[in-house]
């Protein structure tokens, strides 16, 4: 049976697509839903998410969506990258610690999807500081009375989590602009006649990034 064709195209599915939200939606489940409270709703969204993966690894193939869609293989497969324990031809070895990582194939959206990992456990740390919750209970009061109480923290601490990500993201091409300006300043010898290829772009002039 032929495959569905692939979002955007011919090319790898994007981690900044389903993986990617993915990630962002169960994160709001877990800190801001207040679902686990509701086993019956936590059931629901299992069972939907179920129905989910199983229809596009029938759309797009189990083995391609599992390593592009799959919000949860994506996610360990990148962690399983930093372990120094790996497994070659089915066997067990050990390699340096990080090693895995240049290995890395990175499709668009890569950077992104590591961005919002390391986001959401930043609002996940901050959220349990006393910091938090009293700016969040500020917060929240103030839109008691155009929303109700219990939708005013849901939408506070929604704010909260993409500010979260935000802040990782801008922090990022932080990092990657002043490197590439360093670089540029440098002078023509390592960038100028090259300014133009890749490795003297930002990988912020398209977006997502693909590295």
């Amino acid at each position: 049976m032929a495959r569905a064709a692939l979002p955007g195209g011919a090319g790898p599915i994007p981690r900044a697509g389903a993986a990617t939200i993915g990630l962002l939606g169960f994160t709001w489940i877990e800190l801001v839903s207040g679902w686990g409270e509701k086993p019956a709703t936590l059931v629901t969204a299992a069972l939907a998410y179920t129905a989910y993966t199983l229809g596009a690894q029938f759309l797009f193939g189990t083995e391609l969506w599992s390593r592009r869609g799959e919000t949860f293989a994506v996610y360990f497969d990148l962690l399983s990258r930093l372990s120094s324990w790996e497994r070659r031809e089915g066997v067990m070895g050990v390699r340096p610690p990080l090693a895995g990582l240049p290995r890395l194939d990175t499709p668009p959206g890569t950077v992104f999807f590591v961005c919002a990992m390391i986001g959401t456990i930043t609002f996940d740390g901050f959220s349990q500081g006393q910091l938090w919750r009293d700016l969040s209970v500020d917060l929240a009061g103030a839109l008691d009375g155009l929303v109700g109480r219990e939708a005013a923290a849901k939408v506070v601490a929604t704010l909260g989590l993409a500010l979260g990500v935000a802040f990782v993201t801008g922090f990022y091409r932080l990092g990657i602009d002043g490197a590439l300006r360093r670089r540029a300043a440098r002078g023509p010898a390592r960038c100028g006649a090259r300014s133009s290829t890749r490795r003297c772009r930002s990988p912020w002039s398209t977006w997502p990034p693909t590295i």
